[in-house]
């Protein structure tokens, strides 16, 4: 299954606001710009922005 970051950031919001957690899930969309410019300060995210905004297929008939 996959999950984009919003919707993580939602389902944990579902979880944990009424425990007293505060998760802001309004803001979980980067652009392309934001990321290339918090690559420049954090090396693993430029390392992730090559693969940005693109879906993986991949196939499990061999393994199961």
């Amino acid at each position: 299954m996959f999950m984009w970051f919003r919707e993580v950031a939602t389902a944990l919001k579902t979880e944990f606001d009424p425990q007293g957690y505060k998760i802001n899930n309004k803001e979980m969309n980067l652009s392309d710009c934001t990321l290339m410019m918090l690559g420049w300060f954090i090396k693993e995210l430029a390392l992730v922005r090559p693969s940005w905004n693109k879906t993986i297929q991949v196939e499990n008939t061999k393994s199961v």
